[in-house]
Order: C-alpha cells, then structure tokens, then sequence
C-alpha cells in the first residue's frame, strides 16, 4: 500500500474507535501469517483471496505453504500472538480459535464461495488484532452457502445480455472480481469519467500503483477482461447519463449501479431503467444491495436513497471547505468557474483548475480530507470502507445478480437487503420497501405513465 491508501484504513478505524489517525495506525501495524495445504482443495486459493484482501488493509501479510490439521490456519502477530481456524466443508464455512470444534473434510467449495469466506475471515482478523472494534463478531462464526443462495445456480451460465454499469470504483471492482468465477454471457459496459486515484488503492482490487492517473472504466475493463471468457468489457468514459444512446426510448434496459453517493443514484434513477441492481456501503458498516424491475409498486432506488440529513451535512460541508455555493455542490461536477475558485482557495497545494474541472465535487473533497489537506470533519461520507467491505458489497451484488437473472422464485419477495460486514448474513433483514409518496422519480402519475409506455404494464 502507498500512503494515501494506509491514510484511508487509519481514517476508517480512527472514526471507529474515537481515537486519533496516528494511533489507528499503530493498531493497524499487525502483521498476519497465512498457512494453506496445497494437500486441501481450495485452501491455497482461499490464501490468494485472503491475501488480496488483508494486503491492502493491514501492514504486514505473508503466505506459508504447510502441513496443517485444517482447511486454513492464520497467526495474528501483534502485543500477543493469536491463531484462528478456517473450516471450509463444500457449502458450510466456520472460523474459530479453537481448532477441535470442527473438521475439515476433502469437499470443493465453488470459488466465489470462497472470496465471500475471505470477507468474513478478514473482519474476523481485524476484530481480534485490533481492541474495541464496535461491532458484534460472533465466535465461532459460521454459516451455509445454502442460506445464501441455492450453491447449483452458480455453475450454470448467466445472460447478462447487454448491461452498463455506472461506476468502476471499489464495488465495480468487486464485481468483476466476482464475476472471475462465474459464467457470465453478453455484453457490459462501464460507465465512469473518473480516473485511479492514489486513495484508491486501499479498496479497488483490480488497480494497483500503475493504474494511479488513468481513466478507471479503461483500467478495469482492461485488467478485467482476460477473466471473462464470455463477457465483453467495454470502457465508456462518460457518466452514464451522457452516454450518446441517453435518452433514446428502449436505452435502458439492465442497470448495474455501483456509484458512491446518494445523489448520484437518484440521478441514475432519472434515466428510468427497467431493471436495477444496486449495491453499496455504508463506511465499515454494513453493505446494502438493492433491486427492482418496472413498472413496480415498491421502491425505485431514489426512494431507497432519498434525500436526508446526513446527505444535507455532507453536501455543506463540502461547500464551506472548498469555498463553494451549496447549490454549486448539489450540481454534483465542478464548473470551470468553480474549479478557479477552489485553486486559489488552496494556493499551497498546487491545485490545477484545469484538472479539477469536470470532476465530482464527492470525489475531489474526499480525496483532500484522505490526504489531510482539509481540517477533519465529523462526517462518514468523507471514510472510505476496508477493502474487505467493498469486497462483501460486490461478491452480494453478483449474488443478487445469479438469483435474479436465473429467476429463482424464492427471492422475489425482497427488494432491499442490509448485510453487516462483521456477521454473516442475516434472512430476517430482507425488507420490501414500498414506494415513497414524495419520490421525485417515481411517485407522480405522470412519470408512472412514462415508465409504462417505456416498459408495459
């Protein structure tokens, strides 16, 4: 990791715990030793999961090939030494610190499973290394695939057909990660005007120091692509909403929302899509993924994320530290006039207006707050997840997306689900949201009517 991605782990955890940047560091200086058998099937792929995750996340990660009495054993070196148990038995999954309370047989377990194992284990690692972590990790945890989702579905072909998706950042990211393990078919395109910030690389899987100044839609596309042998990648380096084919009547058909604002998803929603599947996270929290298909009498995804306080402070206090009209920040992209008022607010900082023009005020405020160039403010929107956490956001996203697209019967009775990144996922906190009677993108008649002369009754 460079500095700005270990400044952006430090920021989470200090705003976890209450304490300062430089003591989340100190806490984040563990290091993890990581043991597979090459003898146990998956458990030297589930070390390359493991690793992919930690390795962005804390200071020191190794890897050991050995002779071990179970799937996956890891020492956590810190103050105190401390080990915890992988068991990995086709569909089930259970961690512990004490290896007799389970065993391990000789099952393969599909890959994907294996990277949603890996978000687990991460956040088990992380809240036995690191004291005071204010979430609830059960021990032992362990789960089924099967309560997830039915594990024969994933070994069957999915159409996608042709989709976009609207950003390639941290959950776009781990989509394509999870897509690496499934057969997906047609055509994807990848919206995102945004380039690979050197912040960024705490959390996006795919990019690393090369990819820092360029386009994200051209880079994912193109690291991405030679793991898909049945999907095509193709970069578009727009937002979505000007794309050329915006605003033709059948545009739209399939929508992979994967953008980082509340805002930005109402304006998605604008575009009226017939189909959405949207995942996102709520700083190291929780993951949250959300579907629906028009017309519909549920939520659209500009119910699920309206407007609210929190948004309100946010978009404010972007405002006053760069020097901006709130309304400047609610058009969500930086003029030109705007980008010169914001580079000589910081006149030490070398900041181009040429540079900063056309980009997201979001982006551009977030990334000055990870650097330290802006005072510290009490405000979770500015805090970038563990790479673990996004890594949960898209494995579920891809998830939702084999349910879904396979027509599995016993999952259309949701349109909203809250996933903790520290426990596994609970059933009882599928909701299905009923439409906001103020939504601005879905509750008049006249837009209803729109949506069906789009799409049909």
């Amino acid at each position: 990791m460079n500095k700005d991605a270990k400044r952006e782990n430090m920021r989470a955890l200090a705003n976890a715990l209450g304490i300062s940047e430089e003591e989340a560091g100190v806490k984040l200086g563990f290091e993890v030793k990581l043991f597979y058998s090459k003898e146990i099937s998956g458990s030297k792929q589930f070390s390359q999961e493991l690793y992919s995750l930690l390795s962005r996340t804390v200071e020191t990660v190794t890897c050991y090939e050995g002779e071990i009495e179970c799937f996956f054993e890891i020492n956590i070196i810190g103050i105190i030494e401390k080990k915890l148990y992988v068991h990995v038995n086709d569909n089930s999954f259970i961690i512990n610190t004490d290896n007799s309370k389970a065993h391990t047989t000789d099952k393969p377990s599909h890959p994907l499973f294996l990277l949603l194992c890996a978000c687990y284990t991460s956040a088990s690692i992380l809240k036995l290394a690191v004291d005071n972590i204010p979430f609830y990790v059960k021990s032992p945890m362990k789960f089924n695939l099967n309560e997830i989702i039915n594990p024969g579905l994933l070994n069957k072909p999915i159409n996608l057909g042709k989709a976009y998706m609207a950003g390639a950042g941290a959950v776009g990211n781990a989509l394509l990660w999870s897509f690496r393990y499934l057969d997906v078919h047609g055509e994807l395109h990848i919206c995102d005007d945004d380039s690979v910030g050197s912040g960024n690389l705490n959390r996006q899987l795919f990019f690393d120091k090369k990819n820092i100044g360029k386009y994200k839609a051209e880079q994912l596309a193109l690291k991405a692509q030679s793991h898909m042998t049945n999907l095509k990648l193709i970069p578009r380096i727009s937002l979505l909403q000007n794309l050329d084919e915006a605003g033709n009547s059948f545009w739209l058909k399939r929508l992979i929302s994967a953008v980082d604002s509340r805002r930005a998803r109402r304006t998605l929603q604008g575009e009226f899509p017939l189909e959405i599947f949207d995942a996102s996270t709520t700083d190291i929290t929780e993951i949250v993924t959300h579907y629906h298909k028009q017309p519909t009498d549920t939520a659209c995804m500009a119910c699920v994320y309206s407007e609210d306080d929190g948004e309100r402070s946010h978009e404010m206090n972007i405002a006053e530290s760069l020097g901006v009209d709130i309304n400047e920040v609610k058009k969500e992209r930086i003029t030109h006039e705007m980008a010169v008022v914001i580079s000589k607010r910081f006149p030490d900082e070398n900041i181009d207006s040429l540079v900063i023009e056309g980009e997201a005020y979001d982006s551009l405020y977030k990334a000055l707050c990870g650097q330290g160039k802006l005072k510290s403010v009490e405000d979770g929107q500015t805090l970038a997840p563990f790479c673990f956490v996004s890594a949960l956001a898209g494995v579920m996203l891809a998830i939702e997306l084999v349910k879904r697209l396979a027509d599995d019967k016993t999952i259309h009775s949701y349109n909203l689900w809250k996933i903790s990144a520290w426990h596994p996922p609970y059933s009882k906190m599928k909701k299905t949201l009923k439409r906001k009677g103020n939504c601005p993108a879905c509750s008049s008649q006249a837009i209803q009517k729109l949506i069906k002369s789009k799409w049909g009754a």
